[in-house]
């Protein structure tokens, strides 16, 4: 089976950017596999082994809405295209020349009713989903739904999407030797890395909250993606935040971050209900970090109080990251605990064979 993942990435720019000056000197199939390397891929199930292999089970994947690494292949094909429509040409080709079984995207926004019909037809379309989206729009030209929440099972079925199958994210479970290999110092008692914005309004207040209850006797550091102002030079926050404010961090930085610190913190939006399982659950454990999270109905096999640690409100948080702090031998078990049990049930080579089966199903 040929599986062609449409991906995308919203900071894609900012990330090759900064590493501009190697990634002129490797091929595009490099430039993938090195961002894959880390984790960009395989919460949705790709195994970076199986990238471009010619295998029973391959898979192509790009980063559609990077000019920087499309061109790349583009220009290593001698193929030619236009500057004012070079996305939609060059993943047009790319589909082409790899004659996929199945298109898989995360992003329903970027793969439009529209761009499916400018692109060559394939026998499957699979859309992952796992954020909230717009009421009212039409999702009815995918063949498959996947998403690891009921709440988001319903959602894709209201926008028309007739078949939902069950997927969790996944992770690549080498990561963490990944990691180890660099020998980074454990310098960060407390961190945070994602999203700050009023659609978080719990988890912005408990991001505060452990600020200001931790701030004097622990280093505590967030790392947000987040509104800004004056030209960007702000960010869009509690002034008293600032003090431990970082820019974003994705891919290879993100978990070195979360290899740098003693509790990573956790917390899902509200939209998700009881069920709980958000990509930073298989990050955080898949790095071989503690992590705290919020009460809930985590997936299958990950068992809270041996594999992590929730809390029900904010006394039991704070007394919780207090407790952990000063505990280094149990929290350094059930950080063991939580990678030996996502490594064995959520990894990369599982996820990829539940998606050969689930296509299966539908070719």
């Amino acid at each position: 089976m040929k599986i062609f993942f449409i991906q995308t990435a919203s900071k894609i720019d900012y990330v090759v950017n900064n590493d501009k000056n190697i990634l002129i000197n490797l091929t595009f199939e490099q430039i993938v596999k090195k961002y894959s390397f880390f984790g960009f891929i395989s919460l949705f199930g790709i195994n970076d082994k199986m990238l471009f292999t010619g295998s029973d089970l391959d898979f192509f994947s790009n980063v559609t809405n990077s000019k920087f690494i499309q061109t790349k292949w583009a220009n290593e094909n001698s193929f030619k295209y236009s500057e004012e429509n070079w996305q939609k040409e060059i993943l047009a080709a790319q589909i082409e020349y790899f004659q996929p079984d199945v298109i898989y995207t995360g992003n329903h926004g970027l793969f439009t009713q529209e761009l499916k019909k400018y692109l060559p037809k394939v026998k499957l379309y699979a859309l992952w989903n796992a954020s909230p989206m717009q009421e009212g729009i039409d999702l009815s030209y995918f063949d498959v739904g996947l998403t690891f929440n009921s709440i988001y099972h319903e959602h894709l079925q209201k926008r028309g999407i007739k078949n939902i199958e069950y997927n969790s994210f996944y992770i690549d479970s080498d990561i963490k030797n990944r990691l180890e290999s660099m020998n980074l110092n454990q310098d960060i008692d407390i961190v945070f890395a994602g999203r700050y914005s009023p659609m978080f309004k719990d988890r912005n207040q408990f991001l505060y909250d452990v600020y200001e209850y931790f701030k004097k006797d622990y280093n505590v550091q967030y790392f947000l993606l987040t509104a800004s102002r004056f030209k960007g030079l702000i960010p869009v926050l509690p002034w008293r935040l600032l003090s431990v404010y970082n820019k974003p961090v994705f891919l290879e930085d993100m978990f070195k971050v979360f290899n740098r610190s003693k509790i990573v913190l956790n917390t899902h939006s509200n939209i998700t209900g009881s069920g709980k399982g958000n990509m930073r659950v298989y990050e955080a454990l898949g790095s071989g970090s503690f992590m705290l999270s919020d009460d809930g109905i985590y997936p299958e096999y990950l068992v809270a109080g041996e594999d992590f640690v929730t809390y029900k409100d904010k006394k039991d948080m704070i007394d919780k990251i207090d407790y952990f702090l000063k505990h280094d031998k149990e929290r350094e078990e059930v950080a063991l605990n939580g990678y030996k049990k996502i490594s064995q049930y959520y990894s990369t080579d599982i996820g990829s064979k539940n998606l050969k089966k689930i296509f299966e199903r539908y070719l």
